[in-house]
């Protein structure tokens, strides 16, 4: 019986080991640029085997030109027209739908410490939060064309996140995975907006 315990045992670790290596990856976020969706400190599943994220999704990928890895959201897909104008994402010539629902503090050091206001955007049948600085506006940005085999990924913190705005798109091939779940210990995780 000791015996098949062990056995057991050895199994359940080695399948754990292949599916910590294959299939998931675990994030650790730094920074408040993904606020108010993911905060900084907290820990994340990334599922690795992800390769065609949809507009919305969260993912994980290598920031085109300087090299680290990073998380962002989908906002365009290979030929999207994305605009940006008075704070308002277009995507196809359509206005994203966005309520203010709050506010959220934002705790970076010094004088970037402030309360954001807190929205629920919707694209289509996506619904997530973001948010915005009232002391701090994006400048627009005219029409994008996203091009084949490439991603445009935008902050949650929409006026303190580097995104595509400044980098331009993400190459698919840049892409190691989609953020699944917020992991609070090894038995509790909760869905990622």
């Amino acid at each position: 019986m000791k015996r098949a315990f062990g056995f057991f045992l050895i199994l359940l670790l080695a399948g754990g080991l292949v599916a910590r290596l294959v299939l998931f990856d675990w994030l650790t976020v730094h920074g408040e640029d993904m606020l108010p969706t993911l905060t900084s400190g907290q820990s994340y599943l990334v599922y690795k085997r992800a390769r065609d994220p949809a507009r919305g999704d969260l993912i994980l990928f290598v920031t085109p030109g300087d090299g680290p890895i990073t998380v962002r959201r989908v906002i365009g897909l290979p030929g999207d027209k994305i605009e940006l104008k008075n704070q308002t994402v277009i995507v196809n010539g359509k206005p994203v739908q966005d309520e203010k629902i709050g506010q959220v503090q934002m705790d970076a050091e010094g004088p970037m410490t402030r309360t954001l206001d807190r929205y629920r955007e919707t694209f289509a049948d996506r619904t997530y939060a973001i948010a915005r600085d009232p002391q701090r506006h994006s400048k627009d940005q005219n029409i994008f064309v996203v091009p084949a085999g490439s991603y445009y990924v935008y902050a949650d913190n929409r006026n303190h996140g580097r995104d595509s705005r400044e980098y331009g798109p993400v190459p698919a091939a840049n892409v190691r995975g989609t953020l699944v779940r917020h992991v609070r210990s090894l038995i509790s995780y909760d869905p990622i907006d």
